[in-house]
């Protein structure tokens, strides 16, 4: 089945190299063109939708945390918590207890701009948690 239209300007907002669409999961999963510094593994963005509130859940499948936990980065440490807090301060993206960074979406219209600040949040997590953990060595 193609992406459902309402989540084609997501596709095309994140600059996506692929967008495939789950139908199993009702999930858009795009691949996006971005790398985490130091790795080959690209930013990826999930739109799926959240039952609790009607709308959608737009997070980055857990690939900051998991990265991040590869390398031993303390995600408890102040560089961490600052970028988070600020992140969900000015964006109301946060992490959830599997991980996921990401921020909820109530209206389609909504969907591009949040898949951005996904992309760009998890970028920004990893490299905080990553150079801090680096100048702490």
């Amino acid at each position: 089945m193609a992406v459902p239209s309402y989540l084609e300007p997501a596709a095309t907002a994140v600059r996506a190299t692929e967008a495939e669409w789950d139908e199993k999961a009702s999930t858009l999963i795009l691949t996006t063109p971005l790398c985490y510094p130091g790795t080959e593994e690209r930013v990826m963005v999930f739109i799926s939708p959240d039952a609790e509130t009607g709308g959608w859940q737009v997070d980055d499948g857990g690939g900051a945390v998991t990265f991040l936990r590869e390398l031993g980065a303390d995600l408890a440490g102040p560089a961490c918590t600052a970028c988070l807090r600020n992140a969900y301060e000015e964006k109301v993206l946060m992490l959830d207890e599997a991980g996921n960074y990401g921020i909820p979406v109530l209206d389609a219209e909504d969907l591009a701009t949040a898949a951005l600040e996904v992309e760009t949040g998890s970028l920004m997590l990893y490299a905080v948690g990553r150079f801090s953990k680096a100048a702490s060595e």
